[in-house]
């Protein structure tokens, strides 16, 4: 329920805190942390859109919060250099922090 309202939190905590974690609930916080990357590559093909540093933000964002951080890191590294600001390396250093020193 969480994810379908886009708060990506609650979705990730709800999911670690379940004492059994079905396939079903596994594959919702996958297809939620994907429809970021998807989301920015659909605004490419589709509009021609060029992503800016906010939606590059929003994607390490989301990336972070699931632990992927070196799905992040790769963004962050294949993102133009131009949109690369302190917001994002900001997203990407809280979520190393969290989650590399585990």
């Amino acid at each position: 329920m969480y994810s379908r309202c886009g708060d990506i939190n609650s979705s990730l905590a709800t999911f670690e805190n379940l004492k059994v974690k079905y396939v079903v609930s596994g594959t919702t916080i996958i297809m939620v942390l994907a429809s970021g990357n998807q989301a920015l590559q659909a605004m490419r093909r589709a509009y021609g859109l060029k992503s800016r540093a906010e939606a590059y933000c929003c994607l390490v964002d989301i990336l972070g919060c699931g632990k992927l951080v070196e799905e992040a890191i790769r963004v962050v590294n294949q993102m133009p250099l131009e949109e690369c600001d302190g917001a994002v390396l900001g997203d990407l250093l809280g979520a190393c922090k969290l989650y590399l020193l585990e």
